[in-house]
């Protein structure tokens, strides 16, 4: 009797610690989306063509940049349907990560926009960006 309490109590034991590690694993499940593109002199922002949507409400989006334009970048989020700008702008120098938004809705649609950091002429050096998008 004893050993058939102690296997349930280790069993239940292995339960609930599968279930404590796995749920913050799923909360935290996002998928990376490749960008990649080029910035242009003069400072213009330019909208990417991509459309792109959030499936879960409650969404953060992230923009992880491995190669950045000599002068920077700045990026910002624009809602497809009704082109109003609704994250951050942010400011990237050199490589790294930053969240763009904290808490979208599900069934948004979006598009990146992006330009670059400062307006220069042809002797700002590199253009190209690339990373990916995480939401």
């Amino acid at each position: 009797m004893k050993f058939r309490k102690l296997g349930m109590t280790l069993t239940t034991l292995a339960v609930v610690a599968g279930a404590v590690f796995a749920a913050p694993m799923a909360a935290q499940a996002s998928d990376s989306h490749s960008v990649s593109g080029t910035v242009y002199e003069g400072g213009a922002w330019y909208k990417s063509s991509t459309t792109r949507s959030v499936a879960k409400s409650g969404t953060k989006i992230y923009l992880n940049l491995n190669s950045v334009p000599a002068k920077g970048i700045q990026w910002r989020l624009v809602n497809s349907k009704n082109s109003k700008v609704f994250s951050d702008t942010v400011t990237l120098n050199s490589a790294g990560t930053k969240t763009l938004v904290d808490d979208v809705l599900a069934g948004t649609v979006f598009q990146n926009d992006y330009r670059q950091n400062s307006t220069c002429n042809s002797s700002c050096g590199g253009y190209n960006f690339s990373g990916s998008e995480i939401y």
